[in-house]
C-alpha cells in the first residue's frame, strides 16, 4: 500500500470512530507529533538564502500591513482555546 493510500485508509478509519475517548487519544497523539516535528525543524539552521527570503517576506508583510501587535496576538491566541 503506497503512502497516499495509507493516509486515505487512516482518514476512513477515523471517520468511523464513534468513541469520544478514542478521538481524545488521537488528538493528543497528533499534538505531540506536531510539537516533535516543530522542535526538530528548529534544530536545522536556515541557509543564507532562506534567511534572506524570510527577512524579505517579513519586510513586505510589514509594508502592506500584514502584521499584528502584541495585544492583537494575545487576543488571537486566547481564541484558540
Amino acid at each position: 500500500m503506497n503512502f497516499e493510500a495509507r493516509k486515505l485508509k487512516i482518514v476512513e478509519d477515523f471517520l468511523r470512530i464513534n468513541d469520544s475517548s478514542t478521538i481524545d487519544k488521537l488528538e493528543i497523539l497528533l499534538k505531540k507529533e506536531r510539537i516533535r516535528l516543530h522542535k526538530a525543524s528548529l534544530r536545522v539552521p536556515l541557509s543564507k538564502k532562506q534567511l534572506n527570503t524570510t527577512v524579505e517576506k517579513a519586510e513586505e508583510d510589514s509594508k502592506v500591513g500584514r502584521i499584528k501587535n502584541a495585544k492583537q496576538l494575545r487576543k488571537e491566541i486566547q481564541s484558540w482555546h
